[in-house]
C-alpha cells in the first residue's frame, strides 16, 4: 500500500510539473522565415528573434492573433504584410516584458506588395513600425489602429523616403482612424509629397503624448513631424478631420518645470501647409498658433495655414476625452498634490462619442512610501451621463490626506468599436519634478518601479541632459508584478513536493539521487505577508525517511553504516509548523531570484516501522530496547516539538504565482526517530513474552543478527529535513 501511495504521489508530482511547464508555454512559435504566401488566423505567438518575410511573399494575419515580442525581436519585411483585425477584435502587437521591449516591424527594400495594418493594437513596442529609406510598395495603409505606451526618444512610426528611381506609378500612404496616445515618440514622415506619392492623414486621434527636454526639437518633441518639399507636379497631401491636442513638451530645470503644447512640426520648402478642419484643442489655448510660432522660428518651414479649425472633435473619430474637470475646475497640467488644500473628489470627462469601461478599468493612486512607489485603487463611483458621452468619477478616499506625494492614473475605457481611450495621468509631471526624476515616463500601466532604480535628475549641462534624455525605458524599472512590491498585507497558498532527508544512527549519506532512495515529501503552504520582506509561513508536511545497515541494497550503499547489526527502519512523519520568513533581497522584477531564510517551531508525529519477511511492523510498541519490559522506561514519546530552519530561493512566474527551491532542517529532541538509541539489546525470551502476538518476530526486529551490548554508540539526537519545489499563488487585494 505504501509503495502504491508513493508511486501515485510521484506520478502526480510529475504531472503537476509538466502541467506547470505546459501552462507557462502559452505561446505558439512564429515561423522564422515566410518564404511562401502565408495566413495566420488565430493564436498567441511569440516573436523571440528576427523574423523575415521574403521578397514577393505576403504574410496575412487575421483577427484572433496576438503577437508577443521578446527583447529586441522584430519582423523584417522584404515582401508584403497584411493585418486584418476587426472591430472589438484587434490584432495585438506587444512586448513580453515592457522593461525590455521588442523592436516591432521594419520594412526594407522595393517590392510590388501591399503593407496594410487594419484594426491593430501596438503597445509597449520600442518602434512599432519603421519603413526604411528607398522603400517601394503598392500601398501603405495604417487604419483603425492603436499605438500606445511606446517609449522611445525618436520616432515610433517612421516612414522614410520612397525609392524615387524605381517608382513608376503613384503609390499612397494612408494613415486614417488611428489613436496615437501616451507615447514618448513621434510619427515621422520624411516625404509627404512628390509626383508619385500621395499622403492622406485623416481622422486620427493624437493626444496625451509626453516629451522631455530642455531644448525643443520638433523631430523628437512633437507627435507629428513631416518633411514637405513641394515641386511643380507634387501631389498635395491630405490632412484633415484629425483631433490633435494635449501633447506636451516638458522642460525641467534645476528649480522649475514648464510645459508647452507640441502638436505638429512641418519643415521643408513648401510655402504653406493647410491644417484647416482639424481639432487642436480648446481654441483659447491656441495650441496650433503656439506650434506655428515655435516651428517658424526654428526651421525653414511652411506657414501653417487654416481658414477654420474645429471647435470640438468629430464624433466619428475614435473615442477620446477632450474636456477634463478636476474638482469642477479645468485640469491644471502642473497640479501639485503636495500643495493641495483639499483632496480630489471628482474627475469629469467629456467624450466625442459614447464610451464604456472595460472589466479591468483602473482608477489608481500612485504614491511614494519610503523608497517604493505603491499603487492603490481609489474608492470611487462612475456616473455616466448623455448616453455615455460624459463621465464623472466621484472619488471618496482619504488616501490623499495620508499620502500627498503621488498622482492619479485613469485607464481602461473603450468606444463601441473596441478602440482604447487615451489614458490620463493627473499630477504626474509635478510628481516627477518633486522627486527629482529625470524622465517623464508615459508607460506607467501596471508599473511599480523601485525609486532607487529610477534615473535621478542631475545638475549638469544641457548637452548632458539631452544625452540622458535619449535613454529610453531601459533606464527605468518596469515590472508587471506591481503587487509584489506593495506593503499591503495579503495571503499566499500552495503546495510542496520534494525529497525527505534523515540524520541518525543508521546513515552515512543524507541525499540519495536514485529512484530507490527517493523518499517522497509533500505538504501544504499558507503564507501571510506582513510587509514587503517579512511573512509568516504556515506548513503541514507528510514524509517518509529510512535507513539500513544492509550494504547489499541500493539503499544501504547510499545510507548504510557498515555496522553488523543488520538493522533497518522506515519512519513516517507528519508535522505542522509556523515560521517567520524574511526575504534577504527585495523583488526587482519577474526575472530576479530572491533568497529567503525562515525559522520557527513545529509539532510532529513519527511512527517507525521495521521489516521482516516482506511485512512492515510498528517498532515503538515492541520496545526494541526493552522499554516495554518489566522495569523498562516505557515507550518513547512520538508527539514532540522541533525547530525548523529553512532557506529558499524564489522566482515569480507572472504576477501571482511563485516557484521556489527550498531546503529545511528540523532540529528535534529525540534519538528514536529511527527507533535506535544507546539502549541495550533486550533478553529475547522477555521480549517475546512482552509481545505474545509477535513472538520471534519481535526479537528479529530488535536484534536481527544476535548482537550484544548497546544498539548504538551515539546518544545524539536524530534529525530530519526535506528539500524540493514549492508552488504558491498570491491572493492579492486587487
Amino acid at each position: 500500500m505504501y509503495n502504491l501511495i508513493k508511486n501515485i504521489c510521484v506520478i502526480v508530482f510529475v504531472i503537476l510539473f509538466f502541467a506547470q511547464q505546459s501552462s507557462a508555454q502559452k505561446f505558439l512559435i512564429f515561423p522564422d522565415i515566410i518564404s511562401n504566401n502565408t495566413e495566420i488566423d488565430s493564436g498567441n505567438y511569440i516573436i523571440n528573434k528576427i523574423i523575415t518575410i521574403k521578397k514577393g511573399k505576403i504574410l496575412t494575419i487575421k483577427k484572433g492573433v496576438n503577437l508577443f515580442f521578446d527583447k529586441d525581436a522584430q519582423i523584417e519585411v522584404y515582401g508584403g504584410f497584411v493585418c486584418n483585425g476587426e472591430k472589438n477584435n484587434l490584432i495585438t502587437f506587444t512586448s513580453l516584458n515592457p522593461e525590455n521591449p521588442g523592436k516591432g516591424i521594419i520594412v526594407k527594400g522595393a517590392d510590388n506588395t501591399p503593407l496594410n495594418f487594419n484594426y491593430c493594437n501596438f503597445k509597449y513596442m520600442s518602434k512599432p513600425l519603421h519603413i526604411q529609406k528607398n522603400w517601394l510598395r503598392s500601398t501603405i495603409n495604417i487604419k483603425n489602429s492603436i499605438f500606445k505606451f511606446s517609449e522611445l526618444y525618436g520616432a515610433n512610426i517612421e516612414i522614410n523616403e520612397v525609392d524615387n528611381l524605381l517608382i513608376s506609378k503613384p503609390t499612397t500612404i494612408t494613415i486614417e482612424n488611428n489613436t496615437f496616445s501616451n507615447n514618448s515618440g513621434s510619427i515621422l514622415i520624411s516625404e509627404i509629397s512628390s509626383e508619385f506619392l500621395q499622403t492622406s492623414i485623416k481622422s486620427n486621434v493624437i493626444c496625451r503624448n509626453e516629451y522631455i527636454g530642455r531644448d525643443r526639437n520638433g523631430m523628437f518633441t512633437s507627435p507629428l513631424f513631416f518633411n514637405y518639399n513641394k515641386t511643380e507636379n507634387s501631389r498635395l497631401p491630405i490632412f484633415k478631420s484629425n483631433s490633435i491636442f494635449d501633447n506636451f513638451s516638458n522642460q525641467f530645470t534645476d528649480d522649475s518645470l514648464s510645459i508647452d503644447y507640441t502638436n505638429l512640426s512641418v519643415v521643408g520648402n513648401a510655402d504653406n501647409f493647410d491644417v484647416s478642419d482639424n481639432y487642436f484643442g480648446d481654441p483659447k489655448n491656441k495650441e496650433i498658433e503656439n506650434t506655428f510660432d515655435f516651428v517658424s522660428a526654428n526651421y525653414m518651414a511652411p506657414i501653417l495655414q487654416f481658414n477654420q479649425l474645429d471647435e470640438i472633435p468629430d464624433r466619428t473619430l475614435n473615442g477620446h476625452f477632450y474636456k477634463i474637470l478636476v474638482n469642477n475646475n479645468e485640469l491644471d497640467e502642473l497640479i501639485n498634490f503636495t500643495k493641495l488644500k483639499s483632496k480630489i473628489s471628482s474627475v469629469e470627462f467629456e467624450f466625442n462619442r459614447p464610451v464604456k469601461s472595460s472589466d479591468k478599468y483602473k482608477i489608481l493612486y500612485y504614491y511614494l512610501l519610503k523608497d517604493t512607489l505603491i499603487s492603490q485603487e481609489l474608492k470611487h463611483k462612475l456616473v455616466w451621463e448623455e448616453n455615455n458621452k460624459k463621465l464623472k468619477i466621484e472619488i471618496n478616499d482619504n488616501i490623499f490626506n495620508k499620502q500627498k506625494n503621488g498622482y492619479i492614473f485613469i485607464d481602461g475605457f473603450y468606444d463601441e468599436n473596441g478602440m482604447e481611450v487615451p489614458s490620463l495621468f493627473i499630477g504626474k509631471k509635478q510628481f516627477m519634478k518633486n522627486n527629482e526624476i529625470e524622465m517623464i515616463i508615459s508607460n506607467f500601466y501596471e508599473n511599480i518601479p523601485r525609486k532607487d532604480l529610477w534615473k535621478k535628475r542631475k545638475k549638469s549641462t544641457s548637452n548632458n541632459i539631452a544625452n540622458n534624455n535619449i535613454n529610453d525605458s531601459t533606464n527605468r524599472f518596469n515590472d508587471s508584478i506591481n503587487d509584489i512590491l506593495k506593503n499591503s498585507k495579503y495571503w499566499e497558498a500552495g503546495v510542496f513536493f520534494g525529497n525527505s532527508l534523515y540524520w541518525g544512527d543508521l546513515y552515512t549519506t543524507t541525499v540519495g539521487l536514485t529512484y530507490e532512495n527517493f523518499k517522497l515529501s509533500y505538504g501544504l503552504r499558507l503564507k501571510y505577508h506582513i510587509n514587503e520582506r517579512f511573512l509568516v509561513n504556515f506548513g503541514a508536511n507528510y514524509m517518509v525517511i529510512s535507513g539500513t545497515d544492509d550494504k547489499n541494497t541500493v539503499l544501504g550503499k547510499e545510507r548504510g553504516t557498515g555496522f553488523a547489526r543488520g538493522l533497518s527502519f522506515r519512519t513516517t512523519i507528519f508535522d505542522i509548523n509556523a515560521m517567520l520568513e524574511m526575504d534577504l533581497l527585495k523583488y526587482k522584477s519577474t526575472k530576479s531570484y530572491t533568497p529567503s531564510i525562515a525559522v520557527g517551531a513545529n509539532v510532529y508525529n513519527f511512527t517507525p516501522y521495521g521489516k521482516y519477511n516482506d511485512r512492515w511492523y510498528k517498532l515503538r510498541p515492541i520496545g526494541t530496547e526493552g522499554q516495554t519490559l518489566k522495569g523498562g522506561s516505557g515507550v518513547y514519546e512520538n508527539w514532540l516539538f522541533g525547530i525548523p530552519i529553512s532557506i529558499s530561493v524564489k522566482k515569480h512566474m507572472g504576477i501571482r504565482n511563485v516557484i521556489s527551491l527550498s531546503y529545511t532542517y528540523n532540529k528535534i529532541f529525540t534519538d528514536y526517530l529511527d527507533d535506535v538509541s544507546t539502549g541495550i539489546y533486550p533478553n529475547a525470551d522477555e521480549l517475546k513474552k512482552a509481545n505474545p502476538s509477535l513472538g520471534d518476530i519481535a526479537v528479529k526486529l530488535s536484534n536481527p543478527n544476535d548482537q550484544k551490548g548497546q544498539r548504538s554508540a551515539s546518544a545524539d539526537f536524530d534529525g530530519y529535513g526535506y528539500w524540493g519545489i514549492t508552488w504558491t499563488h498570491k491572493f492579492l487585494k486587487k
